[in-house]
């Protein structure tokens, strides 16, 4: 679980990269267009110019869909081994208390085989001091 959760978290990163790079090459796409704006351009220019844009905004946009996805899949991986713990924890401590359980069964039977052995021998006397 722990490497699917650093594969998982490794994804992330890599998607957010790629957002990041992707949000780098709008603004670098606003630039430009900003820039060819102060000249003169023809409509044409202009149309596939915002066109381009359009397309980087929205790879953008897909690309932190991207990592709106796969952050969710890593937290579903944490909670997962979050979860994983917290049973083997349960399970620890349902072991001790069996093993206390039967430490305490024990003591308690040797308690009581004890107790009968003191009983007959305290009979025994009683019988030989009687005869």
């Amino acid at each position: 679980m722990r490497q699917e959760l650093a594969q998982a978290m490794a994804a992330v990163a890599s998607q957010q990269e790629r957002a990041v790079a992707a949000q780098r090459a709008v603004d670098d796409g606003v630039a430009r267009l900003r820039e060819a704006m102060t000249g003169s351009m023809t409509l044409h220019e202009l149309r596939a110019r915002h066109d381009d844009l359009s397309i980087a905004r929205q790879r953008a946009a897909h690309e932190r869909t991207g990592v709106h996805h796969l952050e969710g899949v890593a937290d579903e991986r944490r909670a997962e081994l979050v979860r994983a713990s917290q049973d083997r924890e349960a399970l620890s401590q349902l072991r001790r208390t069996a093993q206390e359980r039967h430490h305490a069964e024990g003591l308690r039977r040797e308690t009581i085989a004890l107790d009968e052995l003191a009983m007959r021998r305290a009979g025994r006397r009683r019988a030989g001091a009687a005869a």
